[in-house]
């Protein structure tokens, strides 16, 4: 896979969510629940990440003290960022979609 910027990471995953999303000057914000615009940052909402975490059941594995291991379906993905890991995880198993 190639390297995404994190603006790319978080509006791949924005577009696999189905989120509404709009991007302005490197950021990416949607709407919440209760309609109030909000920044949509999964590599720094850890609990919105931990909700995809489960959602897409990914397997997350600390190996190193600075690198985890993701995997879901075929897609395997090592980084120094959990959250970063994860997201990565998530793009290349719903490449194809």
């Amino acid at each position: 896979m190639t390297e995404l910027t994190d603006l790319e990471i978080c509006t791949r995953i924005a577009e696999i969510e189905g989120v509404d999303y709009f991007a302005s000057d490197g950021i990416i914000s949607a709407q919440d629940e209760l309609g109030m615009c909000r920044e949509y940052n999964l590599l720094t909402d850890d609990a919105l990440c931990f909700q995809l975490l489960v959602k897409y059941k990914v397997d997350f594995i600390p190996y190193y003290p600075d690198e985890y291991r993701t995997q879901i379906k075929n897609a395997y993905i090592v980084n120094e960022s959990p959250n970063k890991a994860i997201c990565l995880a998530i793009i290349e198993a719903n490449k194809n979609d």
